[in-house]
């Protein structure tokens, strides 16, 4: 099979960060091809360097015989690339035709967006019905369809499709992944990106995994499938280097320190959390896991006050939290570190951690001398390995330096529990092993910790016990051994094929095949 697209040897990354190192796949002439991995694996700046909006900075992009070196990203969708983008990214204010129309805006689309637009409307029924419609007004599903709709007016001879089904329900996603069989049934040359990896290995006739941004898999959907390969990209194995955490047993004696009953979070009609309930005893260590999109970063932001659940109740220390703000929440002994690093970076790296100082829970630590506060900051810092970058600007580090930054201005605020999100996302081998080092340390310290992480096999190092969250549900909390081996949780990660009723879904049969 002729190759439309062939990525070889590419490198890309973002500032300092390189996410991509040495990527090389194929998408033949009418082909569907599935890139898997787990979240921060490198799928969507796969496709974001596709598209050009990022830039190669090694290899080459060839497509249609052509190299893509050097052309600007609204030069390759007059080519024929276009991107269904991850998170919709549909134009809220404009209405469901407007938006599709746009896509119709360049040359290559423009011929024929009548006729494009009527064969959208043919494939999506829903959005001919709701074409005078707000797009922000509509579903989550709907806009999904729109987005895919508004890349197929580009008349495109590459479709990229970048997790589709995220966030919606089976149902609503079945309904999406019909029409992108037909959309395939055409011709068109499709690389998928999907959170439930069965589903995109039965549309697709190939695939790729990508780990820490390399390709360490590829071959025909039925190979991959049961590949272990595949299940250690997204769950994880052990490593040596990581070492293994000496448990500290929680107290579970007295009442637990944080108590979530019954929580719910909804955005609009959409639940994000349902009926979570949780509870962590002093000294605990947890990790909170689930597939992207399960509504775990949101599950944080409700413990620390920057959203206000929809139901059910959080408790502190014995004190109702609901309602607090997150600089009330940070005094109470709650502290947090950010899935994206946001330090001050024309602040020293001293500085940066003396204002997480000044929300310490208790007021006679505020009182303290400068000289005190500081030299406490300075300790903390050589705690997580940055004692000699106490003057640095802080925009100067490294990620991962800003990732222990970011640690120890949290920990300036004196927590008793300390919440993490993806504290080890983006980070090489070497220091990933260091952060673990360090976290060991803190939670040496008395902290109870409950982490989100996606680096599987460092979080089962290093903690006791883990919660599986999944379309914002409590799946599944215990031992991280019994934990990793529920086939829920493995179907969770890896996904199954979409199927509901065999006779009112005829695509049941494909997706299982």
């Amino acid at each position: 099979m002729t190759a439309l697209l062939s990525v070889e040897r590419l490198s890309a990354g973002y500032g300092e960060l390189r996410v991509l190192e040495d990527v090389s796949l194929e998408v033949g002439a009418g082909e569907v091809v599935c890139l898997l991995g787990a979240n921060g694996a490198g799928k969507t700046t796969t496709l974001m360097a596709i598209t050009g909006v990022i830039g190669a900075r090694g290899g080459d992009i060839v497509f249609a015989g052509g190299s893509l070196a050097g052309v600007a990203a609204h030069h390759r969708v007059e080519r024929g690339i276009a991107l269904a983008p991850e998170g919709r990214q549909v134009f809220q204010d404009c209405t469901v035709e407007e938006n599709l129309l746009l896509g119709a805006f360049g040359r290559r689309g423009r011929g024929r967006r009548r006729a494009r637009l009527d064969e959208v409307f043919d494939l999506f029924p829903r959005l001919a019905e709701r074409r005078r419609q707000q797009a922000g007004l509509m579903s989550g599903g709907e806009q999904q369809m729109l987005a895919i709709g508004r890349a197929l007016m580009t008349d495109p001879r590459l479709l990229m499709l970048d997790e589709p089904s995220l966030g919606l329900s089976p149902k609503v996603a079945l309904s999406v992944y019909e029409a992108v069989a037909r959309v395939a049934a055409t011709g068109l040359s499709i690389l998928l990106v999907e959170q439930n990896t069965q589903t995109a290995l039965s549309i697709a006739t190939r695939g790729y995994v990508l780990v820490h941004g390399r390709v360490v898999a590829a071959g025909a959907s039925a190979e991959l499938r049961d590949a272990p390969v595949l299940r250690e990209a997204f769950l994880g194995g052990g490593s040596d280097r990581l070492g293994a955490t000496p448990r500290r047993a929680p107290d579970e004696v007295t009442a637990p320190l944080l108590s979530i009953r019954g929580v719910e979070k909804h955005f609009g009609g959409v639940p994000a959390i349902q009926s979570f309930s949780l509870s962590l005893h002093r000294g605990e260590f947890c990790g909170l896991i689930g597939p992207n999109g399960a509504g775990k970063t949101t599950l944080m932001n409700l413990l620390t006050g920057y959203m206000r659940p929809s139901a059910g109740e959080i408790v502190f220390d014995g004190q109702a939290i609901v309602g607090l703000r997150p600089y009330q929440c940070c005094r109470l002994g709650i502290a947090r570190t950010f899935q994206i690093v946001r330090p001050f970076p024309e602040m020293s790296v001293l500085d940066n951690v003396v204002t997480g100082w000044m929300f310490a829970g208790d007021a006679a630590s505020r009182r303290r001398p400068e000289a005190d506060v500081r030299a406490e900051c300075v300790a903390l810092l050589e705690l997580v390995g940055l004692g000699g970058r106490l003057g640095s600007p802080s925009g100067s580090l490294t990620l991962g330096e800003k990732k222990r930054l970011e640690l120890a201005r949290a920990l300036a605020t004196r927590p008793r529990l300390l919440l993490l999100d993806e504290v080890l996302g983006g980070l090489s081998d070497a220091e990933i092993v260091q952060m673990c080092a360090v976290l060991r340390q803190v939670h040496a310290r008395g902290i109870t910790i409950l982490m989100i992480e996606h680096v599987i096999r460092a979080l089962v190092r290093l903690v006791d016990r883990l919660v599986v969250l999944n379309f914002g549900r409590n799946l599944r909390d215990g031992p991280p051994a019994e934990v990793l081996a529920d086939p829920m949780v493995v179907e969770a990660y890896l996904g199954r094929p979409l199927a509901v009723d065999d006779a009112r879904h005829p695509m049941t049969d494909q997706l299982h095949d």
